[in-house]
């Protein structure tokens, strides 16, 4: 009933009561979620850095929605939060900034790979092209961005530079060749040949016994 009667309480209540709940956790709205304690949802976000390698759980996380929620508030509650479980954040890498824009865009690219297969937006995609002109930007501010930034663009394959696709080169048609009229071939007169047959033989025979 107490823990009822501060959620009522709302903005009327003391700036100092406020911190001292957020630093344990408070749950102001039941309706974001059943509350759950803070160990259960760091855990669930460790889970989730072993699989995707960083700590930004997007609201819309849809198998943790949740998670996605308390994410966001651990950000909002940092200067009031214990050093306790601040430390233990920081010790799985918990990135205290993240641009929501950034979160969102990188959601998308998420699933336009899974439909397509690569990351590979074109800059005037139709579906999206905000999404478009946001992967271009990332390509071009690799060098200033963060380096979990860069690992979570990374553990997607995302393709830093992009290659131009040579054009094919046609391939040279040649004329077709004209031949003119065959030229008939001449043959030679051939002594040997004509010696070695019927009288041109008997002839040689009769030189050759007056020789001898």
């Amino acid at each position: 009933m107490w823990v009822n009667n501060q959620r009522n309480k709302g903005t009327t209540i003391r700036e100092e009561r406020k911190k001292r709940l957020d630093s344990i956790g408070f749950t102001w709205k039941v309706r974001d979620h059943i509350s759950v304690p803070w160990e259960f949802r760091f855990q669930q976000l460790v889970d989730y850095k072993r699989v995707h390698g960083n700590c930004n759980v997007s609201q819309g996380y849809k198998p943790n929605k949740a998670l996605g929620i308390w994410v966001k508030t651990q950000r909002k509650n940092k200067e009031a939060m214990s050093d306790k479980r601040r430390k233990k954040l920081n010790s799985i890498g918990f990135a205290w900034k993240f641009l929501e824009t950034w979160g969102v865009r990188f959601q998308q690219l998420v699933k336009y790979k899974r439909i397509h297969g690569h990351c590979n937006v074109p800059r005037h995609c139709k579906a999206n092209m905000q999404l478009g002109k946001w992967v271009n930007n990332q390509r071009n501010t690799k060098e200033i961005m963060s380096e979990n930034k860069r690992n979570q663009l990374n553990s997607i394959e995302f393709v830093w530079r992009l290659t131009a696709a040579r054009p094919k080169q046609q391939r040279q048609v040649r004329p077709p060749t004209v031949e003119g009229p065959k030229k008939k071939k001449i043959k030679l007169y051939d002594n040997t040949a004509q010696e070695d047959k019927g009288a041109g033989h008997e002839a040689w025979d009769s030189h050759f016994e007056q020789l001898s």
